[in-house]
């Protein structure tokens, strides 16, 4: 059998391991620069979201304001036309009241009116109906006082009836 040399045997052990540890080393150089490159884009990709998530968040808080704006302009638009409904509501209800309250006047005159001419009718029944059928003719008027009536007979005073004098 042949022997193997310890100094051989040591060396040859020695390489194999000094080998290994050099593909190690070259692995682990390998794998370092894939993670840092790794981590950079990472990185890259941490900050473009944080630039991403932040323009969306001023986005959102301008579209947010925008809709709080137009919001508020609307209910005061709907708040000042209420406003106007309301007032012309007051309006009608003023014009109602006061046309409610001519209508009593105009009825108070009414029946003033019907009053003053019930009266002045029992003054004409009282005045002239009694006359009415004991002097003239039935459906003529009674003469006025200090008139003499012409005589049946005689043709009414006045101008001739050619109109010559």
């Amino acid at each position: 059998m042949t022997t193997i040399d310890p100094a051989v045997l040591v060396g040859t052990v020695a390489g194999l391991v000094t080998l290994q540890l050099t593909s190690l080393g070259i692995l682990v150089a390998v794998l370092r620069f894939f993670y840092l490159r790794l981590d950079r884009r990472f990185a890259e990709v941490d900050r473009r979201f944080a630039e991403v998530r932040t323009d969306i968040d001023h986005r959102f808080t301008e579209v947010r304001t925008d809709i709080d704006r137009r919001f508020t302009e609307v209910r005061t638009d709907i708040d000042r036309r209420f406003a106007e409904v309301d007032r012309r509501f007051v309006e009608v209800q003023a014009g109602f009241a006061d046309a409610r309250d001519d209508r009593r006047r105009l009825e108070e005159k009414l029946d003033d009116h019907g009053k003053d001419l019930a009266r002045l009718q029992g003054i004409v029944e009282r005045t002239y109906e009694p006359h009415r059928f004991t002097v003239g003719s039935p459906g003529t008027l009674p003469a006025a006082p200090g008139v003499v009536p012409d005589a049946p007979d005689e043709p009414p005073a006045g101008p001739p009836a050619g109109g010559r004098t």
